[in-house]
């Protein structure tokens, strides 16, 4: 028995293969990490970002230009991401962004009130679009527009062959930096903001510059946190007492249900790294060592799914589970090491939110089982043709 929602072939393939061997070697040199703590070994060091198109942007970009902050390592990346994290403390969200959740929350239960029907995942992404913007300072255009931009970035693949889709990835480019991201930087320099543009702006960083960071926030703040309230919709839709439960819980408590929810559908799947160290990695074969510079690609379901760290019944919603000490309630959801999501209290207070006052609706219910594609270019899910609705009192 299992509360996953995300049972697709990737993922069932994932959990025999973790099944089977923690840690293995394919012929092609890449090692499958399942285990959690061969995970956390290659993640706390500086190990180099190797997903997420690492390899083509660093044989594309040119040298001159910064490297967007997901792909540095090392000081650097410690010096920037420390910088920029300030936009994201707990403290910055709280006192800054909660009023302005509440408010875009309160006004899209108002539209949906009044529609009654809509499409999950275009709805919960209009959230996600607004509060991503205000914190990365992309507000001086149509922001409906521009979700429309980053979600089809998202779903682009860069390395592609198909001119017709390479055009169409390009256009896409061009009108999300003509439209979205140049006004933005435009107004910011005549007048800085506190926001993650100004910030940029502030440093030198060039406007090609600028717009690759946009892209990464973009996609961190508004397309996985889409997903994740999708899943989780779905989850309290299906399951009227961990729903309850939530609506009635206390907001330490309420974190926890949504940690325990992320741990079980990470939206991101692998994290793809190259070590700097060697990592001792234990196989049924005896230790083997994973050395510096080789490609490692960590299987997230698994790895969140590991009894060895999260106990019995790994595949179930179980929020009051006990974790080992410095263990993540959501274990490596958002990651670990240097390369942690900055956003994730962002997301989670936003998530909250929005959760707390869409579940309140009590004739709501979902029409059908929405349907769930993958995402390459992520390496994550996708919930579509997700229709909830609001019966008549």
């Amino acid at each position: 028995m299992t509360d996953r929602k995300i049972a697709t072939e990737k993922v069932q393939k994932t959990m025999v293969q973790a099944a089977q061997c923690p840690v293995h070697r394919t012929e092609d040199g890449t090692w499958h990490v399942y285990s959690q703590e061969v995970a956390r070994n290659v993640l706390r060091q500086d190990a180099h970002q190797a997903g997420f198109g690492a390899d083509l942007m660093s044989k594309t970009m040119p040298s001159y230009m910064e490297m967007p902050l997901l792909y540095q390592s090392g000081e650097k990346h410690r010096e920037n991401r420390k910088e920029l994290a300030r936009f994201f403390t707990p403290t910055t969200v709280r006192d800054k962004y909660t009023q302005m959740m509440n408010a875009c929350a309160d006004a899209l239960i108002a539209e949906f009130r009044q529609k009654r029907r809509v499409q999950l995942s275009d709805f919960t992404l209009e959230m996600a679009v607004r509060v991503a913007s205000a914190v990365v300072g992309l507000t001086n255009s149509n922001l409906s527009h521009m979700a429309i931009h980053l979600a089809a970035l998202v779903k682009s693949d860069l390395t592609q062959k198909s001119w017709v889709e390479r055009m169409r990835s390009q256009y896409h480019l061009g009108a999300f930096f003509l439209g979205h991201v140049r006004p933005a930087i435009r107004a910011r320099k005549k007048q800085p903001t506190d926001d993650v543009i100004s910030h940029l702006i502030a440093k030198g960083y060039k406007d090609t510059e600028i717009l690759t960071e946009c892209i990464m926030y973009g996609t961190a703040g508004m397309v996985t946190t889409r997903e994740f309230l999708c899943v989780a919709v779905w989850h309290f839709l299906e399951n009227p007492a961990l729903r309850e439960q939530f609506l009635h819980a206390e907001e330490a408590e309420r974190r926890k249900i949504l940690h325990e929810l992320l741990r079980l559908e990470p939206v991101v799947s692998n994290l793809m790294r190259r070590p700097v160290e060697a990592v001792n990695a234990l196989t049924p074969a005896g230790t083997a060592v994973i050395q510096p510079g080789d490609l490692v690609n960590i299987h997230l379901h698994a790895v969140n799914a590991d009894e060895r760290v999260v106990g019995e019944n790994p595949h179930n919603v179980c929020p009051a589970r006990v974790l080992p000490a410095k263990v993540s309630d959501s274990v490596m959801a958002f990651g670990d090491g240097s390369h942690r999501c900055v956003g994730e209290f962002l997301a989670l207070q936003e998530c909250d939110i929005f959760l707390q006052k869409f579940l309140a609706l009590p004739t709501l219910r979902m029409e059908s089982q929405p349907k769930v594609t993958w995402n390459p270019t992520i390496s994550g899910y996708e919930v579509e043709a997700f229709w909830v609705t609001l019966d008549p009192a």
